[in-house]
């Protein structure tokens, strides 16, 4: 991924963590619709994407659901007109390993 890229990714992440909007992007071939609610890095420098999956691909067959998406790995991320509202209390018992928290809900 070019320096650019990770740039527009970090901006578009964040900002639809900030205003509440789904992002979708394909991932490990499928597209995915993903309410983000924590965006970060773990120990090995890699940037993480923790998030609520409304629907799409799974590789796990669970189209719902918290996952946790490898920000190198996203292909065509957008930011939906889709809004969510209510912040999903599982979210802060979830960390996944991110110890540098750039943005979350």
């Amino acid at each position: 991924m070019t320096r650019e890229n990770q740039t527009l990714n970090h901006d578009t992440i964040s900002y639809a963590i900030r205003s509440k909007q789904l992002l979708t992007f394909l991932y490990q071939g499928g597209y995915r619709f993903v309410e983000p609610y924590c965006y970060g890095e773990n120990d090995s420098n890699k940037k993480l994407l923790l998030g609520y999956q409304v629907r799409g691909y799974s590789q796990s067959s669970n189209s719902t659901g918290w996952k946790v998406y490898n920000v190198d790995e996203m292909v065509g991320l957008f930011i939906s007109s889709q809004t969510f509202k209510a912040k999903r209390n599982e979210a802060l018992q979830l960390e996944h390993g991110v110890k540098q928290v750039y943005c979350s809900v």
